[in-house]
This record gives C-alpha cells, sequence and structure tokens, in this order.
C-alpha cells in the first residue's frame, strides 16, 4: 500500500510540464528512494537507434561516463527489442553484460531492466541495480513496469514542454524581427539622407584641398566612420528582405581561393598564416554565389578580429553525409582568444558580438542566409584554443 500511495505521489509529480532532464532525473530519484537499490538510470533510444545515458541516481563516474549501447548486440538492448523485463542476477559475472569491470568498481550486483513503452513503441529503458546480488520479486516487477508506463508519459510530455517552449522562443524571435523590419524600413531614410548629405561635403572638402593638410586625417576619420554607418544600416534592412535567391552552381573552394586573395594583403599586414586544406574532388552546390561569399568573408573577417597579434587560419572543406544525404562541408578554425562560455550559446542572435567595433549581426545575417539552403551553420568544440565554425551545405537543395 505505502508502495501504491508512492507511486501515485510519483507519477503526480512527473506529470507535471518541465525540461526534459529534469523529469528523468526526478524519475530516477523516486524510483531509488522507493526500492531498497544501489543505482537507477534511464537509457532513452536516440536517433541513431542506440540506447543512450540520460539520467542516473546513485551512480559514479565509471557508471556516468559509458558509451550509448546498440540494441542489437547488447544485454539491455533485448529489452528494447522484446519488449520485456530482463533480470540478471549478478552482472559482474554475466558473460554478455559488457560493462563487468565498470559493475565492479559500481558495486552494482543484481540487475532488473524494464521497456519505457508510448503508444506501442519503445523509447528506452529503466534500469534499477542492487549492491549484492538477489533475485528481483514479482511485486517489484510490476512495481517497475507500472512505474516505466509512468515515465513514458512524463518523457513525452517533457519532450512536447521543451517543443513548446522552442516554438515560443521563436515566435518572440520572428516578433523581435517584425518589429525591426519596421523600425528598419522607417529609419533608413532618416539616416541615409543626412549621411549621404555630409559625406559629400567631406569629400568635396577632401577634393579641394580647402582644409589645412593637418586636418585631412581628421577628414578620412570622418568619412569612414559614415562609411561604417551606411554599413550598418544596410546590414539593418538586410534582416527585413526575404528576396527569392538566384540558383547557379558554385564552386566553394573557387569562392575561399578567391575571398584569400582579396584578403591577402589584409593577412599579411596582421601576420597571420593561412592554412587550406581543400578536397580536390569538391561537388558543386547550389545556391547565390553572393551569399556565400558574404558568409565566408564574414567568417574570415571574424577569424582576422580575433588574433590582433597575428596567428593561423585553417580553412578547409571535404564531402560528409548528414542524415542520409550528402554534404559539403567547410570549416574555418582560428587561434585567436576564442568565444566566452557565457555567450557562446548566443553568439548566433541580433546584437550579440565580442568585438568592440562590432553591431553583433553578421553571424545573425550569415545564418540566416544559409538557411535558405537547409544548410546550417554552427560553432565546433576544438581541443586547441581559438574558435571553429562549420558550415555544412546539402549538396542537393531546394529553397527554402
Amino acid at each position: 500500500a505505502a508502495r501504491l500511495e508512492a507511486l501515485i505521489a510519483a507519477g503526480q509529480a512527473l506529470i507535471a510540464p518541465d525540461s526534459l532532464p529534469s523529469v528523468l532525473q526526478r524519475i530516477t530519484e523516486t524510483v531509488q528512494s522507493m526500492l531498497d537499490i544501489r543505482l537507477c538510470s534511464v537509457m532513452l533510444l536516440n536517433e541513431k537507434g542506440e540506447l543512450e545515458l540520460s539520467a542516473v541516481s546513485g551512480g559514479g563516474q565509471h557508471y556516468t561516463q559509458r558509451p550509448t549501447l546498440h540494441v542489437t548486440n547488447t544485454l539491455v538492448g533485448e529489452v528494447v527489442m522484446g519488449r520485456a523485463p530482463l533480470q540478471v542476477f549478478d552482472v559482474r559475472k554475466a558473460p554478455r553484460y559488457r560493462s563487468r569491470r565498470m559493475a565492479r568498481k559500481e558495486k552494482l550486483a543484481s540487475l532488473l531492466s524494464v521497456p519505457i513503452i508510448y503508444n506501442d513503441r519503445p523509447i528506452g529503458i529503466l534500469n534499477i541495480y542492487t549492491a549484492k546480488p538477489r533475485t528481483f520479486s514479482n511485486e517489484e516487477i510490476q512495481l517497475l513496469n507500472a512505474f516505466a508506463s509512468l515515465c513514458a508519459i512524463a518523457i513525452v510530455n517533457a519532450r512536447r514542454y521543451q517543443e513548446m517552449v522552442r516554438a515560443e522562443e521563436g515566435l518572440r524571435k520572428a516578433e523581435r524581427l517584425s518589429t525591426l523590419g519596421i523600425l528598419s524600413a522607417e529609419i533608413a531614410h532618416e539616416i541615409r539622407n543626412p549621411v549621404a548629405i555630409i559625406s559629400m561635403l567631406v569629400h568635396s572638402l577632401m577634393e579641394d584641398g580647402a582644409v589645412a593638410p593637418d586636418r585631412q586625417k581628421d577628414l578620412q576619420i570622418i568619412a569612414d566612420k559614415l562609411e561604417r554607418i551606411n554599413r550598418i544600416v544596410t546590414q539593418v534592412l538586410n534582416l527585413s528582405r526575404q528576396q527569392q535567391p538566384r540558383l547557379e552552381e558554385v564552386n566553394l573552394n573557387q569562392v575561399i581561393e578567391d575571398l584569400l586573395f582579396l584578403l591577402s594583403h589584409t593577412l599579411s599586414a596582421r601576420s597571420i598564416l593561412v592554412k587550406k586544406r581543400l578536397a580536390r574532388t569538391l561537388p558543386m552546390v547550389r545556391g547565390e554565389r553572393g551569399h556565400f561569399d558574404q558568409v565566408l568573408l564574414n567568417l574570415m573577417l571574424n577569424a582576422i578580429d580575433a588574433m590582433p597579434r597575428g596567428g593561423i587560419i585553417i580553412v578547409a572543406t571535404r564531402r560528409a553525409t548528414r542524415a542520409g544525404r550528402p554534404h559539403v562541408v567547410v570549416s574555418v578554425r582560428d587561434t585567436g582568444r576564442g568565444i566566452p562560455e557565457e555567450i557562446r550559446d548566443q553568439i548566433f542572435e541580433p546584437f550579440v558580438t565580442t568585438r568592440r567595433e562590432g553591431i553583433g549581426l553578421g553571424l545573425f545575417v550569415s545564418r540566416k542566409l544559409l538557411s535558405q539552403y537547409d544548410a546550417t551553420l554552427s560553432i565546433k568544440e576544438t581541443n586547441e584554443k581559438g574558435t571553429c565554425f562549420e558550415i555544412s551545405i546539402p549538396i542537393e537543395v531546394t529553397p527554402q
């Protein structure tokens, strides 16, 4: 009766809307408190059909660092394949249990594993381990099965909750961008007209020589800053424009070579060495050449700015398969100061920047341009200092 009451109370707590990691952690902690066990864990099926450790209560680092498991040739995979509970009297001595060394280090003995099933489809497994070998009773098996059914509902609810949160965030972002588009159209003329007049006057003064030579430098600074204002206004306006791209065959290796030629003087002046690792036979991609020019130029300029005292830029291209589709992958890696951890997750948001002179639109606009071709722009983890951005472009695309 006490366990039934605990099960009902746990079910009410689990079904409450929350993030998936929080729900999974509550599942393992609740089961461990209800039963006299050493460890409880939840493993969920990922996109590759592998069992991935998603939450654990009572386990040490040897257990938490275990790799993903295939369902076709592992002991716990039988639980998913057969959709039935499995118990092992002592995993430390079971030949088919591959992690026997880990079990000894974690002091794990008996295992009971039950499937987590939703709508007649397995989505994971719920595991419990004891510290000493014993046989699980029918009551314990029934209780864990009942809890696994509650887990299935809680997991699906948590995933839907996360989808709802993402949808709301996307809606808020769309609303902000819509407002930005309206404002940018309204302020464009208000800013550009006086800037154009001032620019003409400045250039006229520079050409006529009406200003003393020692003030010519000041005029040049004014002209440069006016040009920067124009660039900022153009970038803001581009956020609100959704034009259909002109599709053409684009050789990304050639795009890179052309950009490096244009930047050669800047790279030399900044003491930056470029290492090219371009695939010899790279398939063409379809898109607007100017879009790829803009994205790669932005990544190259970011890399240059990240290394004011010089460094190395590594530009690479290769073929890859992503989600069963052939892709061309371009990476740009620098040896600069890197991106601070506190803004790493927001770096693709508008107006987020690490540059003193930047306005934080380059990466946002780049990702938006690539999304038209079902392409992605992401930050990749590196073991060395610096930052690595990776572009992945499907070889066959349909404009979005």
